[in-house]
């Protein structure tokens, strides 16, 4: 009776594994069975980050918000984001 499915046919199977003596060259074969299979997700370089920015307008007058979208590294800080919104 085999189960015939797509999940089954495509994620279930036997790992073998050969081990070998080196005193008396006896060989033995094992099989280990597996129903699951590891997947890396794939991380995206840069993170987009959606920015209110309103300036301190003491002295100028009022200024409306202004939106920036500012692309950072994943593993970029607080600082980092700082750093690029002075650019803007």
């Amino acid at each position: 009776l085999r189960n015939d499915s797509f999940v089954y046919d495509n994620f279930y199977g036997l790992y073998k594994s050969k081990c070998v003596c080196p005193l008396c060259n006896k060989v033995t074969v094992k099989f280990d069975p597996f129903n699951h299979i590891t997947l890396e997700i794939p991380q995206q370089p840069l993170r987009h980050i959606a920015v209110l920015l309103i300036r301190d307008c003491a002295q100028t007058g009022p200024e409306l918000p202004t939106k920036y979208c500012v692309s950072l590294p994943n593993t970029a800080n607080i600082f980092s984001l700082k750093e690029k919104l002075s650019e803007v």
